[in-house]
């Protein structure tokens, strides 16, 4: 079976879905999330401030929009 995440350039679209995930668990995500931002856009809807302290920590360059 193919991996739609690795194969494909499809958006990746994600609504809170990180809300359970420690700290380490959601660095480790977002590290491979902004390596897939390379080559398809990635969308996280989000109501914490936790993935835009990640994102910053790590140097990835992301758009913030509020709603």
């Amino acid at each position: 079976m193919d991996n739609l995440l690795v194969e494909s350039n499809v958006p990746v679209i994600l609504d809170d879905c990180f809300v359970q995930y420690d700290e380490e668990r959601l660095y480790n995500v977002l590290k491979v999330l902004v390596e897939q931002s390379l080559s398809r856009q990635v969308i996280a809807f989000t109501c914490h401030n936790r993935e835009e302290q990640i994102l910053s920590e790590i140097g990835a360059d992301y758009n913030k929009i509020l709603l």
